[in-house]
């Protein structure tokens, strides 16, 4: 019996996604497609009410940082009036529209598809925009998701790239594009900043507006091979984080007698004790 996404990643349901155009044609490098991908993302954002922390588009595709709903307790009414936001002619029955706003699959396929219809009007013409399937990796922690936003932003491996997130951090709402939620940091009374997950009790977060400041802080106690070592875990792995974090969803992947699938962790070699769970 197959297990559902929910049930076998548990919380926090925060994902890097990687999103390839069809035959990785670079597409969005036409005039106003970036810009158009951002303001849709926006509002895709705003519909499903999730957290995005870092984005990056690049000519053959665009690549985020996000954390989905998972519950959502609004009246039908009112999470009818969200969804009519989106502009379509016609809005799901309740049951399966709760269903589909507290999934990432159905996030995706919102994205996905109102992205390639307003592409489409765009362009004047028809067309496939997106590869059959986009990837994912799930952040199974802080640590996780700080080591995907940085390599996400910091590394400059990317060709093509069209606009990313980078020193976007606790800025106010810039028009077009996409809301940031701020990166979960923390500070020590020595100055370090770590993920807010591994810090000590009694450690408050710190203030608004300093987002930025943290992260480029946070960065600059890496060493770049260290950020392309985590860039290269979100790109491959099936999942990442620290392994008191990953041993739950790797029982649940469990195979006896060499059967099915089975996943094992790989050290990542650095001060945060991340590894990368590779099938």
């Amino acid at each position: 019996m197959p297990i559902c996404r929910q049930a076998l990643c548990g919380p926090p349901h925060c994902y890097y996604l990687s999103v390839r155009t069809a035959l990785d044609l670079p597409r969005l490098a036409e005039s106003g497609v970036a810009a158009l991908l951002g303001e849709q993302l926006e509002l895709v954002r705003e519909v499903f009410d999730a957290h995005l922390y870092a984005w990056r588009i690049q000519a053959e595709g665009f690549q985020l940082v996000l954390r989905h709903r998972v519950r959502r307790n609004e009246d039908s009414s009112l999470i009818a009036q969200r969804w009519q936001r989106l502009g379509g002619k016609s809005t799901p029955r309740p049951e399966s529209l709760q269903a589909r706003l507290v999934t990432l699959s159905g996030l995706m396929q919102t994205l996905l598809s109102s992205l390639a219809k307003r592409l489409r009007r765009h362009t004047g013409g028809p067309g496939t925009w997106w590869a059959p399937r986009f990837t994912s990796c799930l952040l199974c922690d802080d640590s996780a998701l700080i080591a995907a936003i940085t390599a996400l932003e910091y590394t400059e491996n990317a060709q093509g790239c069209l606009g990313s997130s980078q020193h976007q951090h606790g800025q106010s709402a810039i028009p077009g594009q996409p809301h940031l939620a701020p990166p979960p940091l923390s500070v020590m009374p020595d100055g370090t900043v770590l993920p807010r997950d591994t810090t000590p009790m009694g450690i408050r977060p710190p203030p608004p507006g300093l987002e930025q400041e943290l992260l480029d802080t946070c960065v600059s106690q890496m060493e770049d091979e260290q950020l392309m070592r985590y860039r290269q875990a979100i790109e491959r792995s099936w999942a990442m984080g620290r392994p008191e974090s990953l041993s739950e969803c790797l029982a649940r992947l469990g195979r006896s007698g060499g059967r099915g699938r089975s996943r094992r962790a790989r050290e990542l070699d650095d001060e945060w004790g991340l590894c990368g769970a590779w099938g």
